[in-house]
Parts: structure tokens; sequence; C-alpha cells
């Protein structure tokens, strides 16, 4: 399975239970590493300046960039959807934020 950036993809961190997290770390390092970074999508909403609201559904979600974490590819199970490229955007402007500037 090829995991690219910007990608949301099912995760099982716990038997059972899945949630959905967006794939951050480029896809040349996913290819040979046995973990990817990734952030966790959320539907309840907090006013931090670390959210990324996303309007691809018709609930609220959010990405969650406070959360980024790293996870072994064997959790990944699955592809669920892409970030659009304005939400990708807004995801890069928030890392920018947090990260380097």
């Amino acid at each position: 399975m090829v995991l690219r950036p910007y990608d949301i993809h099912w995760v099982e961190l716990q038997p059972g239970k899945q949630r959905p997290f967006v794939i951050l770390s480029p896809a040349e390092m996913n290819a040979h590493l046995p973990h990817v970074l990734a952030a966790p999508m959320t539907s309840k909403a907090q006013p931090w300046p670390t959210r990324v609201v996303l309007n691809q559904w018709d609930f609220h979600s959010e990405v969650a960039l406070e959360g980024m974490c790293r996870i072994g590819q064997i959790h990944i199970k699955g592809r669920m959807a892409r970030l659009s490229a304005i939400e990708i955007r807004a995801v890069k402007a928030v890392l920018r934020e947090m990260l380097v500037d």
C-alpha cells in the first residue's frame, strides 16, 4: 500500500477500534520506514490554532495537528479519502506556524 501525505487512512490503535488519521510524512519516507507521521481526525471542535476544519463531509471534522504522532504501518487498515487542495494548504500553514516560524 502506498502511503501518500494528506491521505486519510483508518488506523487501528486498539483491537476492534479504528480511527481516521491524516498521513503527514512524505511518501519517500513512508516507503522506507516501518512507521509514518500522522495526525488524528476528530469530531470534537476546539478553538485551537492547531486544528484544521475539514469541509468534505456532512458532519463536523477537524485534523488535530497537536496530536500528531508516529504510527506503525502495521496499524494502518485502509484508505478512506484525501484532503482537498484547500485543506492541504491549511494543514501546511498550521504546520509551518507550529514547527518552522
